[in-house]
């Protein structure tokens, strides 16, 4: 049968049945095939049947725009390929300088995917476009708020408020233009710690016995009593905060401000939570070492049920930041990684470690872990992950910033 000879309907109905390899794979026969493969319901039919069901990697924000849906689509397929695959790929490494120190750097989900904030030592705040590797602005704190303490990014790309700043006396919310200009659209006078941007809500902590939750554009207030140990992230999903600190997670459903469940664990270095589940990095320095590893939980319900663990270095680190996705992948920075891998030399560098935990994207029961990027340069001070388009940023002090596309 000639396929040339049916209806152009016909055959876009029945390239929709195609993998994306196979659709490609068409579209290099003949003209016409390249122009029916190229029709946008064929790629919002892969979206719909075969990305968002197997919880793929992907922008959702892109799929409201239809922006670019097909270089999305398979940009999706490529990573939840390689996840899936265990054999990672070399990433594609791109590394520039600022003008001025870095002592940390942050990606700024969804907004087109393309900002990146590199925050300089309490001064300044710049916004880099880096599709274009351009510096698009410059913001810096009033003179009588001196530097600032703390910065936090929005996790919901939807809000007004992408960024908060902790000043001396205050919190400040500043939008970013789709120029990339940051302008100031809040400031709270309050004299509290600055833990979580999440949507319309500023999670502020007194580092003692309590956490408020606030609501910055009602000014809706909730009360909450959480333990003394340091407050180090909070999950927002009301009526639902969950409370992650140092020593324990807590589980509390508003109005009520004492916890509904509670779950404590050994002092760690680090931790990154999801709605549903939490990465646990241990305690380098501890001497016990059951405690030197990473432990991934699902906190579904209470208590959190232990999925995985993985074994951490004896190396004290000097970024201990871990890096959470929804779909349980996971990065962080290795300082010593023959720990970590036999085979491999005995050397100090540093190594950007990837991981996908049991989940959607790993169906093997046990984690899988790869090397992703050595650094034998200045010592990386700071990490940030994008899961939706497989992106990473580390920085140094001296203002080296490295993307790396996986």
């Amino acid at each position: 049968m000639n396929l040339t000879l049916l209806d152009d309907n016909v055959l876009i109905h029945t390239i929709t049945f195609l993998s994306v390899p196979h659709i490609l794979a068409l579209r290099q026969t003949c003209r016409r095939f390249d122009e029916l493969t190229r029709e946008e319901h064929i790629w919002i039919n892969i979206l719909n049947h075969d990305i968002l069901p197997n919880e793929y990697p992907f922008p959702l924000e892109i799929f409201d725009t239809t922006t670019d849906l097909e270089h999305h689509v398979r940009n999706s397929y490529r990573l939840a390929g390689q996840w899936r695959s265990q054999i990672p790929q070399s990433p594609m490494i791109k590394t520039f300088y600022t003008e001025r120190p870095v002592s940390e750097v942050k990606l700024l989900p969804g907004r087109g995917h393309k900002w990146l904030l590199a925050v300089s030592e309490g001064k300044s705040l710049v916004i880099w476009n880096i599709l274009l590797w351009s510096k698009c602005s410059i913001w810096t704190p009033l003179l009588n708020d001196g530097g600032f303490t703390d910065v936090k990014v929005n996790d919901n790309p939807e809000s007004e408020a992408a960024i908060a700043v902790s000043l001396s006396q205050r919190i400040a919310l500043l939008c970013l233009h789709d120029d990339g200009h940051l302008f100031e659209v809040f400031s709270l006078d309050v004299n509290l710690f600055l833990v979580t941007l999440a949507g319309d809500f500023l999670a502020l902590t007194n580092r003692t016995s309590e956490t408020i939750i606030r609501n910055w554009k009602t000014g809706e207030l909730a009360h909450l009593d959480t333990p003394s140990d340091h407050c180090l992230e909070t999950i927002i999903t009301p009526p639902t905060i969950l409370v992650v600190c140092t020593r324990s997670i807590s589980r509390y459903v508003l109005p009520s401000r004492m916890p509904v469940d509670q779950y404590s664990f050994e002092p760690i270095d680090g931790a990154s939570a999801t709605p549903t589940s939490i990465l646990i990095r241990g305690d380098m320095s501890s001497a016990d070492i059951n405690c030197k590893c990473f432990q991934y939980y699902s906190i579904s319900s209470f208590p959190p049920t232990l999925i995985a663990k993985t074994h951490s270095p004896k190396r004290t680190i000097g970024c201990p930041k871990v890096v959470l996705g929804k779909r349980a992948t996971a990065v962080w920075i290795h300082s010593d990684q023959s720990h970590w891998f036999s085979g491999w030399s005995e050397r100090s560098d540093e190594a950007i470690i990837a991981a996908v935990f049991p989940g959607p994207l790993n169906d093997t029961g046990y984690p899988c872990v790869y090397n992703l990027c050595i650094n034998t340069r200045d010592p990386w001070i700071s990490l940030d992950y994008d899961e939706d388009v497989g992106r990473i940023a580390v920085a140094s002090r001296t203002g080296q910033i490295t993307i790396c596309q996986l």
